[in-house]
C-alpha cells in the first residue's frame, strides 16, 4: 500500500492548500504511529481523490477505522464539522448490504445525505468500492447477497451521479458472480473480438488524426471498449448471443479544446467516412439526467471483405472529466476563479438530481434494471444459477437440462423435501434426484410457472 500512500500525499499536495495538506500529512503519521490499519482507509482515499477531492470528507474519512482510534485523537484532529461527517460516515458504516432489514433505512439515510449533504453520498460509494475488491474472499451466499445489492442500489447510484468508472466496476463484479457463465461466454467473444479488430481500430485513428491535424486542431484520441455487463444487456434486449452484431464493441474517443471543435470534428469525420443515417446523437445540446454531454456517431468502415462499425465520441476534456469521475470532479476541474464558478454550477446539478433522486423514483428506476427479473439459487455442488423470478423447482431442474425434468423424481430445497410447483427463492439451495425412466406428465405443465419451461414440457409430448 506504500504506493498507494505516495499518490494519495502527491494528490493531497495537489487539492489542497498548504495548511490542509499540512493538516492532511500530520493526522496520517499519527494514525501509522498508533499502529492503526490503513489499507481500507487508504483505498478509501484513493477513490475520493477520484471523485470528489474535497478536504472536509478526505479528512474525516481518515479516521473512517474508529473502533481503532481514542476519542481523544479525533477530538485533537477533527474540527465540529468533520466530528459530524465523521458521525455520519460512521452510520453507513452500521449498515450491511446483505440484510433486508437495513436496506430501507439505508435507502433513507443516503436520500437524506443527497439532499443535505451530498458529499456523504461519494464517502459511501467509496466505501463500497473498497468492500467490493475483496468480495471474492467471503462466503459464497455472502457474495450473492452483496451483488444483489450492488445491482439494486450502489451501481444505480453511481450511475445517477454519472461515476461511469464506479458503476462500471460494481456491475462488472456483481454481474461476474451472479452470471458466471454469461460473464465468462462474453468476456471471452469480447477478448477475441479486441484481438482480431485492435489493429484496425489503430489504423483508423490514425487516418482521422492526420485529418484533424491536417485542419490545425488540438486534441486527443483514445479508445474504449464497452464494458462486459453493457454488451451483456445489448444483447438480452436484442435477443442475439455473438457480440458482433453491435456497433458499438469499440469507441474512438476524441477530446478537444472547447464545443465548437465538437461539431467541426464530427463534420469532418462524416465528410471523410462513411457512418449510419440517424445514429447520430447529441447529448452536448440535449445533456443526460447525470449531466454527462458528447456527441456520438456510428462510422462504417470496410475490412478484409468485411464492414466493421465502431462508435466515435467527441466531447471536451471538462465532459471527459464529467464522463468519467462524475458531476463534483467537475467542481474542481479549474482551479482559482473559475473554480467557484464551477461550485455554483455543481450546486446547481446537485439542487436538481436531489429532486430527481427521490426515493420512490430511485426504486421504481432500479425496478426496471435487467437484473431485478431474476433470483439467485444454488445448485447442490453450490454453483450459483440465476433463473426468472417466481419459477418452481421443475423450472430450475428443466432450465439446468431437460433430461434431468423429464427424469425429475424428487426436489429437495435447503434439505427438506418439497412439491415440483415450490416457487423458488433467493438463496435457495435445489437438489433434484433422477429416475431411470422418464416421470414427467403432461399435467406438470401445472407446476411450471416459466413460459418457456412450459413449452418445452408441451413439446415433449407432442413429439411423441
Amino acid at each position: 500500500m506504500e504506493k498507494t500512500r505516495r499518490k494519495i500525499l502527491r494528490q493531497a499536495k495537489s487539492y489542497f492548500s498548504d495548511s490542509e495538506y499540512k493538516r492532511y500529512f500530520r493526522a496520517l503519521k499519527t494514525l501509522d504511529s498508533h499502529k492503526v490499519s490503513l489499507d481500507q482507509t487508504l483505498t478509501i482515499q484513493e477513490t475520493l481523490f477520484t471523485i470528489l477531492p474535497e478536504f472536509n470528507i478526505l479528512y474525516a474519512s481518515l479516521f473512517f477505522q474508529s473502533e481503532q482510534i481514542s476519542s481523544s485523537i479525533k477530538k485533537r484532529f477533527l474540527n465540529k464539522i468533520q466530528l459530524r461527517i465523521h458521525k455520519k460516515i460512521q452510520i453507513l458504516r452500521s449498515f450491511s448490504l446483505t440484510d433486508e432489514d437495513s436496506e430501507k433505512k439505508l435507502l433513507k439515510i443516503l436520500f437524506l445525505a443527497f439532499t443535505e449533504k451530498p458529499r456523504i453520498l461519494y464517502f459511501f460509494l467509496a466505501y463500497q468500492f473498497s468492500l467490493s475488491q475483496t468480495i471474492h474472499l467471503s462466503s459464497l451466499d455472502v457474495q450473492v447477497a452483496y451483488a444483489i445489492q450492488l445491482f439494486k442500489i450502489v451501481a444505480p447510484l453511481a450511475k445517477r451521479m454519472g461515476i461511469r468508472k464506479l458503476y462500471e466496476t460494481f456491475e462488472s463484479i456483481a454481474f461476474s458472480v451472479l452470471f458466471v457463465d454469461d460473464y465468462k461466454n462474453i468476456s471471452q467473444q469480447r477478448s477475441e473480438y479486441v484481438k482480431k479488430e485492435k489493429f484496425f481500430m489503430r489504423k483508423i485513428s490514425d487516418k482521422i488524426r492526420y485529418y484533424l491535424k491536417k485542419e490545425g486542431l488540438h486534441f486527443q484520441i483514445s479508445h474504449r471498449v464497452k464494458s462486459i455487463y453493457s454488451i451483456y444487456k445489448k444483447l438480452k434486449k436484442k435477443g442475439r448471443t455473438n457480440i458482433e452484431i453491435l456497433n458499438d464493441i469499440f469507441a474512438i474517443r476524441i477530446i478537444v479544446e472547447n464545443v465548437s471543435d465538437c461539431y467541426k470534428i464530427l463534420g469532418i469525420i462524416h465528410q471523410k467516412f462513411p457512418h449510419i443515417p440517424g445514429k447520430i446523437k447529441d447529448y452536448i445540446s440535449l445533456p443526460k439526467p447525470n449531466s454527462y454531454q458528447s456527441l456520438h456517431t456510428i462510422l462504417q468502415i470496410s475490412a478484409d471483405d468485411d464492414t466493421l462499425p465502431f462508435e466515435v465520441q467527441i466531447r471536451t476534456k471538462e465532459m471527459n472529466e464529467v464522463a468519467s469521475s462524475g458531476m463534483a470532479a467537475h467542481m474542481f476541474y479549474k482551479k482559482n476563479d473559475t473554480k467557484i464558478e464551477s461550485n455554483k454550477m455543481i450546486k446547481k446539478k446537485i439542487a436538481l438530481l436531489s429532486k430527481q433522486l427521490s426515493s420512490q423514483n430511485f426504486l421504481q428506476n432500479a425496478e426496471k434494471d435487467l437484473f431485478n427479473n431474476f433470483i439467485f439459487v444454488f445448485t447442490k455442488n453450490n454453483k450459483i444459477f440465476p433463473i426468472e423470478r417466481g419459477s418452481t423447482a421443475l423450472d430450475f431442474a428443466l432450465s439446468i437440462h431437460s433430461d434431468l425434468g423429464f427424469y425429475c423424481k424428487d426436489v429437495f430445497i435447503n434439505g427438506e423435501e418439497c412439491e415440483k410447483g415450490t416457487i423458488l427463492q433467493n438463496g435457495d439451495k435445489i437438489e433434484i434426484t433422477k429416475s431411470n425412466t422418464t416421470t414427467i406428465d403432461p399435467s406438470w405443465v401445472k407446476y411450471s410457472r416459466n413460459i418457456k419451461m412450459q413449452k418445452k414440457i408441451i413439446s415433449f409430448f407432442s413429439s411423441e
